[in-house]
């Protein structure tokens, strides 16, 4: 279970309403909950309340999003503008967590010690997969049948150094490399 708790902020608004007393306090740590752990940790941001950035051609991703939502108690809406597709969640309270033990942007991500450090194989491995859905993929390795790569790219040197961890956590091998991009062509 991940305690929200802390995170709740209670008081009064300017019209005198109380706010702060429905707000969900605590959420199941399970595999669902992981993967979406693992998705906001590649294409999630939380200013203030959570709001993922997908492409429209990712609506089985949006569509698992908003069912792990309502399973938590929060709602999700989506918005689209071109090829890009918002999904946004109403919680403010879980994005202060996730925020604070994730990162606030892409450079500062990380694994969050809940998933990082957790017993349960599948717990971390449900994570890793909702990373990879975000900003990765997975082939066969060339001249081989049964052997797949899993690839993640990030900006984050914390976030890649975690994951190798995670990696060996479940018994697997992982390597961390710098892409180097060369110049690139805006406009013609």
């Amino acid at each position: 279970e991940i305690n929200l708790r802390g995170f709740i902020k209670k008081g009064f608004d300017s019209k005198g309403r109380a706010f702060g007393n429905r707000a969900v306090k605590s959420i199941p740590l399970n595999a669902d909950t992981a993967w979406l752990i693992g998705l906001y940790t590649a294409e999630g941001s939380s200013s203030p309340s959570v709001k993922f950035s997908l492409g429209t051609h990712e609506l089985d991703l949006a569509d698992r999003v908003k069912t792990i939502a309502k399973s938590i108690g929060y709602s999700a809406s989506f918005a689209s503008r071109g090829r890009s597709l918002a999904v946004n969640l109403g919680a403010v309270v879980l994005g202060r967590w996730l925020r604070t033990f994730i990162g606030k942007n892409a450079h500062e991500k990380r694994v969050p010690d809940v998933i990082l450090r957790h017993s349960d194989q599948r717990i971390r491995q449900a994570f890793i997969n909702g990373l990879v859905a975000g900003d990765g993929y997975t082939r066969k390795r060339s001249g081989s049948q049964q052997q797949q790569v899993t690839m993640v790219g990030t900006v984050s040197k914390a976030l890649a150094q975690d994951l190798v961890v995670l990696l060996a956590q479940n018994g697997l091998g992982g390597s961390r490399s710098v892409m180097r991009r060369g110049p690139r062509w805006i406009g013609t």
